[in-house]
Formats: structure tokens, C-alpha cells, sequence
């Protein structure tokens, strides 16, 4: 995942509960660190990238949020269910 999103991709990982969904994207975030929030660089030459996570039971604008970061591009790996 962190190979693509250093060549400027973005990755999705979809899990088939929001529990396991929940749990991928706590470890994912805990493994990356502040690289999960934007700061940082990957493979030492760009800027982090956000890890998100895109649920059927979110709240508008919590999914409003994950999806404007989707789409301007600032998150790189999006962590969700099939909602």
C-alpha cells in the first residue's frame, strides 16, 4: 500500500465488518504513525498521507470528511466496508 501511495496512487482496504474494518485501520494508523496524518515523509522524498476509514454507520460529516480526503487526494489509503 505504501509502495503505491509513494508513486502517487491511493489504496483501499475493504473489510467485510466495521469491526474488522475498526481494527485494520487502528493498526494501520499505529504502524504509520504521524505518516498517518499527513506529516512526515514516505521513502524519504514526499509528504505522509492520511489513513482513513469509510464505514456504512459514520455519521455524515465524519463521512463527508473521509471522502473530501479521498478525493482532493490528501488521504492515500482508505480502510472501509463495502458502504
Amino acid at each position: 500500500m505504501l509502495a503505491v501511495v509513494d508513486a502517487g496512487g491511493q489504496t483501499a482496504l475493504l473489510a467485510p465488518t466495521e469491526v474488522l474494518a475498526q481494527q485494520h485501520h487502528r493498526s494501520i494508523v499505529e504502524l504509520m504513525g504521524e505518516l498517518a496524518e499527513g506529516w512526515g515523509l514516505l521513502a524519504g522524498s514526499g509528504p505522509g498521507t492520511k489513513v482513513v476509514l469509510l464505514t456504512g454507520s459514520m455519521g455524515v460529516a465524519a463521512r463527508k470528511r473521509a471522502l473530501l480526503d479521498l478525493v482532493t487526494g490528501e488521504a492515500g489509503i482508505a480502510i472501509g466496508t463495502h458502504a
